[in-house]
């Protein structure tokens, strides 16, 4: 049972290191560089009061999905 733990855990630690690895990095186009603006074309935010800004973001967990990556 431990040995299947311990197997466990580390499959999980090279899974999770080899995404981070694989995370930008200095060949990367978008390190250094400023986000572009969050404008939404129609001017609407689903679940958000107020237009959304990098500032007002700042602090925050922000998952970002874009649609034409599905």
């Amino acid at each position: 049972m431990v040995g299947d733990v311990r197997r466990l855990l580390l499959a999980l630690g090279l899974v999770v290191a080899g995404a981070l690895a694989s995370c930008g990095g200095p060949d990367d186009p978008f390190v250094g560089r400023a986000p572009p603006s969050l404008d939404a074309p129609s001017g609407t935010w689903l679940g958000a009061d107020a237009p959304l800004t990098w500032k007002g973001l700042i602090g925050q967990v922000v998952y970002l999905q874009f649609g034409f990556l599905r």
